[in-house]
């Protein structure tokens, strides 16, 4: 009976850590949403700091994300695209006053 009693207890006291976890992350995202008004200034610094380092693509979906890392891709891609229209053009003026 004492492993029934020490698993319930251990499952207790993880749920309480995760709800102490959230509400901590919860009170942080409160200074740093009010950019620290309101909060003793150790605390609003601290929130500022961690505000910064939030990276910014934490909330954007999966396949924006793939957008971002790609956009320099694409950007390549038309800049070839363009020079091979160039070299064909070219090509085919030569052949022309040939």
């Amino acid at each position: 009976m004492s492993t029934v009693r020490d698993w319930k207890a251990e499952v207790a006291e993880k749920r309480r850590q995760r709800e102490r976890e959230t509400d901590v992350e919860k009170r942080w995202q409160e200074v740093m949403d009010k950019n620290g008004e309101g909060a003793p200034e150790w605390l609003k610094e601290a929130a500022m700091r961690k505000k910064k380092a939030q990276k910014p693509d934490d909330g954007l979906v999966p396949w924006m994300k793939e957008v971002k890392l790609n956009k320099d891709l694409s950007r390549k891609i038309a800049e070839v695209h363009q020079a091979e229209r160039e070299a064909t053009t070219e090509a085919t003026l030569k052949q022309a006053s040939a």
